[in-house]
C-alpha cells in the first residue's frame, strides 16, 4: 500500500470519520480540539483522494488500514 504512515491519534480519527461522525462528533469524543480534526481530514482526504470526508467510509484502502490488512 503506497500510503504513508498514520499515526494511533490518525487512525481513531479516520476510524469515526470512516463511520461516518463528522468532524466535530469526532473532536469531542475524543476530546481533542476541532482544529485537529479538521486538518487532519484534511490530510486524509488528500492521502486517499478523495472530495469529502462521507468517502472515506467507503474507500477500500482505508477499510484495509481499519481491518489491520
Amino acid at each position: 500500500m503506497n500510503l504513508p504512515n498514520f499515526s494511533p491519534e490518525e487512525v481513531q480519527i479516520l476510524r469515526l470519520l470512516a463511520q461516518g461522525y463528522r468532524t466535530s462528533e469526532t473532536a469531542k469524543h475524543l476530546s481533542l480540539p476541532f482544529q485537529k480534526v479538521a486538518d487532519t481530514a484534511r490530510r486524509l482526504k488528500t492521502a486517499f483522494g478523495v472530495d469529502e470526508v462521507a468517502e472515506l467510509g467507503g474507500h477500500q484502502k482505508v477499510r484495509a488500514i481499519l481491518e489491520g490488512k
